[in-house]
């Protein structure tokens, strides 16, 4: 499968990223994510198999990332506002100042994720284990996150307007 992605360093041209599809999922070339400011919004990309690479400033609004293995990526300043990734390993990754607006994030995999200053407005983070994630001023305005276990974290600056927190487990977090 061949993708087409516009890029913003090129003038209107398109450049062309090859996804190798395997029984797990995609694979994507390392050095055409090299490139900044590539966009894959509304992409088709459940199963997806990147571990460790760099998708810094990197367009995903709306993608379906369902299952994606993400772990270790570099996702900073990413827009994934509305993208799909239940079910999505994001072990380790740096999600510091990502926009996950509206994202679906279920049954995700977030240990040891760096989620610091991300945009999580209305996110769907439902019964997941922020335990060992780092949520240092992120905004959890209006995000679902019933049943989540959050205990022992610093909450202090983190925005959590309207957030839905019904019989999460807070146990030891610092609130104020």
């Amino acid at each position: 499968t061949v993708l087409k992605v516009a890029h913003d360093g090129f003038e209107a041209k398109e450049m062309t990223v090859s996804v190798a599809t395997a029984t797990a999922g995609a694979v994507l070339d390392a050095v055409a994510l090299e490139l900044p400011s590539l966009k894959l919004a509304g992409a088709k990309l459940p199963g997806l198999s990147a571990p460790g690479l760099d998708f810094c400033d990197v367009d995903l609004s709306d993608a379906d990332l369902r299952g994606a293995n993400l772990a270790g990526a570099r996702l900073r300043r990413a827009l994934l506002r509305g993208a799909d990734l239940t079910g999505a390993n994001l072990t380790g990754a740096d999600l510091s100042d990502a926009v996950l607006a509206g994202a679906d994030l279920r049954d995700a995999v977030l240990e040891g994720a760096l989620l610091d200053r991300a945009e999580l407005c209305g996110a769907l983070m439902r019964a997941l284990d922020l335990r060992k994630t780092s949520l240092g001023g992120a905004n959890l305005a209006r995000a679902q996150l019933e049943l989540s276990q959050l205990e022992g974290q610093d909450l202090r600056r983190v925005t959590l307007t309207e957030a839905g927190l019904a019989h999460a487990h807070l146990a030891g977090a610092q609130l104020k």
